[in-house]
């Protein structure tokens, strides 16, 4: 239960935004592109279609994940309220205890297991495992509300991360895998595809100030092709690594000017021509 996404990485990827200042000699009247950049061009293009129907999809899927994190605190609830002879005390010999009922000897409906660590799991049971819906408490404070499946987290849910850091999607063997969204206190979020932890894939990053991202992702970070947009207008279609352009592309100025060529950690290292 243990979201690998990393507070101070997901930060950098949606902060640490391409500002590559144009210079003079490398900014050029086109119109039309040099052959080489029209081809990362579209790459871009289609990598940011691909992105945006990613996005709609994890939007669209938001009320079926709320609804399965109410299913998590409502099973959490009446776990707790669990009175009469139905509720059971279990010890165990690694120091969990469990209060709630028992089925043949095994914990089955509503029940709370508490862990040495101070972790502590609250909702449905089935054959002695989480299964069902459900909370799980985190000594540190984080919690996951949502479904479980053989004492993981499976199916829909939402992750309350510290500095009120949020991931709300879909989770496979207890971590954020498929379509999800991943948002900050101060509005920057991010809508696509996870894989093993991370975003992973495709998706749409919106940040602070206005800024934007459609494309793919790798390891928390804009990593492959897709277009970052800045709010003067300014728009970059191409490759980035590491949340910086890097690689072939083309910067298109607010003005109508266009940069073309090489890219390396938001610098034009090699201007290229545009088409005769």
């Amino acid at each position: 239960m243990l979201l690998r996404i990393a507070t101070a990485v997901f930060m950098v990827a949606l902060t640490a935004v391409a500002r590559a200042t144009p210079e003079a000699d490398t900014v050029v009247e086109a119109t039309a592109l040099n052959p080489e950049i029209i081809a990362a061009v579209r790459q871009a293009r289609a990598a940011a279609s691909a992105a945006r129907e990613a996005g709609q999809a994890a939007r669209a899927n938001e009320a079926q994940v709320l609804a399965a994190a109410e299913r998590g605190r409502a099973a959490a609830r009446k776990a707790r309220a669990l009175e009469g002879p139905g509720r059971l005390r279990l010890a165990f010999p690694q120091g969990e205890r469990y209060e709630g009922e028992v089925l043949d000897g095994k914990r089955h409906g509503l029940g709370v297991l508490e862990f040495r660590d101070g972790s502590r799991y609250e909702g449905q049971w089935r054959a002695d495992q989480s299964t069902g819906a459900g909370v799980y408490f985190l000594p540190d404070g984080r919690q996951y509300q949502g479904d479980f499946v053989a004492n993981k987290a499976e199916g829909l849910g939402v992750f309350h991360l510290a500095y009120r850091h949020r991931y709300l999607g879909e989770f496979r063997k207890d971590v954020a895998a498929g379509l999800g969204m991943y948002s900050l206190p101060d509005g920057q979020v991010y809508l696509g595809q996870f894989s093993g932890d991370e975003a992973q894939g495709v998706g749409v990053y919106v940040m602070a100030g206005g800024e934007r991202y459609e494309g793919e992702t790798w390891a928390n970070q804009r990593n492959g092709y897709g277009i970052h947009t800045w709010p003067n207008g300014d728009r970059y279609e191409g490759m980035l690594k590491d949340g910086t352009m890097d690689g072939p592309g083309a910067r298109f100025l607010a003005g109508g000017a266009v940069q073309q060529g090489l890219w390396r950690g938001n610098k034009l290292v090699k201007a290229l021509a545009p088409a005769l």
